[in-house]
């Protein structure tokens, strides 16, 4: 199995950052190759939208289990293999949420990607950046409408995905009322005693 980190940011879209990660990632450093290679299984290919988890369900399926069903991921052979079958629509990267309160509304907080789009989404719609596949400039504003879908898309999937709900409330509110107090950052805050993140911060800074 061979994919990346990231992708690289060699356009230079991002003044004085030319050549590394940047956040929220960009459509030219979300977009990574993946490349599988089974012996015996077969050729195939698929543009299908996927995510980093997604990869233990495609390595569990060749050793022949199954994801559990409490754990969202998609074995990325079957799309390979049957290249109608679509399992997201969009798809999600940024930090953690815990950053969200420091940035407010009028900061991209995250970016959400579908086959054609980039949108680097802002609380208030007005702040949201677009980018066209394959192009680094913002055009926001002359599709508001893409905008605007890729907006309501963006939340639907952070609901689905158990994102608190105080947070949501936040974003559907464009901004405009007050950062929840208390939220829960991830399912996983508290975390258990003996447990640590690799990155210190990453469940706190409420």
């Amino acid at each position: 199995m061979l994919t990346a980190d990231h992708g690289t940011n060699v356009s230079g879209d991002r003044k004085g950052r030319p050549f590394h990660k940047t956040s929220p990632p960009g459509m030219n450093e979300a977009r990574v190759p993946l490349v599988v290679h089974v012996p015996g299984g077969g050729s195939g290919q698929s543009d299908a939208i996927t995510q980093p988890q997604d990869i233990f369900a495609t390595i569990l399926a060749i050793a022949g289990g199954q994801a559990p069903e409490t754990i969202e991921s998609h074995d990325l052979l079957e799309p390979a293999r049957q290249p109608s079958l679509e399992r997201r629509r969009v798809a999600l990267c940024g930090t953690s949420v815990s950053h969200w309160k420091r940035w407010g509304a009028n900061k991209v907080l995250f970016s959400a990607l579908d086959k054609d789009w980039c949108l680097g989404f802002a609380a208030s719609p007005q702040q949201c950046q677009l980018q066209r596949l394959g192009s680094p400039t913002d055009v926001a504003a002359g599709n508001p409408d893409v905008v605007a879908r890729l907006r309501t898309e963006a939340i639907q999937e952070l609901t689905r995905r158990g994102v608190d709900p105080a947070l949501t409330r936040w974003l559907e509110s464009e901004g405009t009322t007050a950062f929840p107090q208390e939220f829960q950052p991830t399912d996983a805050h508290p975390a258990p005693p003996t447990w640590k993140s690799y990155f210190g911060r990453l469940y706190h800074g409420v």
